[in-house]
């Protein structure tokens, strides 16, 4: 029972603690839309241009989990 509240008043510190994801709507960053769509400029610039706008903003990568089989 010790370990079992011990747990849950480590969740709720975990909880109260500010997330630095609050304000974010999900929207596109837009110098990241802005990199996408330029796609006039030689491809090293582009690829450039493209990963200083990823490196600055929040990236979200779905990841599926799956069984291995035995």
């Amino acid at each position: 029972m010790a370990a079992a509240l011990a747990a849950r008043a480590k969740m709720e510190r975990l909880l109260a603690a500010p997330s630095p994801f609050a304000g974010d709507d999900g929207a596109p960053d837009p110098a990241v839309t802005a990199a996408l769509e330029d796609r006039r400029s030689p491809r090293h610039e582009y690829l450039d241009r493209l990963w200083a706008a990823l490196s600055a903003s929040r990236l979200i990568v779905p990841v599926t989990a799956h069984a291995l089989d035995p």
